[in-house]
Parts: C-alpha cells; structure tokens; sequence
C-alpha cells in the first residue's frame, strides 16, 4: 500500500534467489542456482542487472543469508524445525555473504 498522494515508483521483482544449496533435503534447493559461493554470487549480478537494466524495476535478491541453514540437528531429532543462526565469521565471510554482496 501507498502513503496518501504516493504514487508507485516501479516494480519490485524477487529475484534472483542466491542462497547457497548445503543439503539438498532443504525445502528451496530446486530454487537454488548452485553450492558455489562464486558462481551463485556471479549469476547473482548478471540477473539483478538484467532485471534493473528494464527501466523502473528493482531485483530483491531472495531470501537471506544463510536462509538455507534450517536445520540444527543437535536441538531437533528430525533436523528440521530448529535453527541455530551462529555461523563461524570465516564461513560467514568466504561463502553466506558473498552473493548478497555481489548483487548490491
């Protein structure tokens, strides 16, 4: 919805979606380009550039970083319904955040 007197600017379109596949029992892996940091970071540009380069459109990369780390087998005896979002600043750094800084 618009405040009063807004008009619409564009279009948001969500996508690309960048998440890295971990495991391929994630619910979103058939969504998921790629296990590779750089690959999913470098489709991850050209798609956001493509989408944007139409005019009026904004890309939303999908979901969040680390979005794909849905399980926390040590809290869950399935590995499904927890979640521990603390990751290692090196993992972090060398693969989670690297496609979301490549579409920015």
């Amino acid at each position: 919805s618009f405040a009063k007197g807004q008009k619409p600017m564009g279009v948001s379109v969500r996508c690309p979606m960048i998440n890295l596949i971990r495991d391929p029992r994630w619910g979103r892996a058939d969504e998921a380009p790629t296990e590779d940091p750089y690959l999913a970071a470098s489709f991850g540009a050209e798609a956001t550039r493509g989408v944007q380069e139409q005019g009026r459109v904004a890309a939303e990369a999908k979901h969040f970083a680390a979005y794909d780390l849905e399980t926390n087998a040590a809290y869950e005896k399935d590995g499904r319904k927890g979640f521990d979002a603390t990751i290692a600043p090196f993992d972090w750094a060398d693969s989670y955040a690297v496609p979301f800084e490549a579409v920015i």
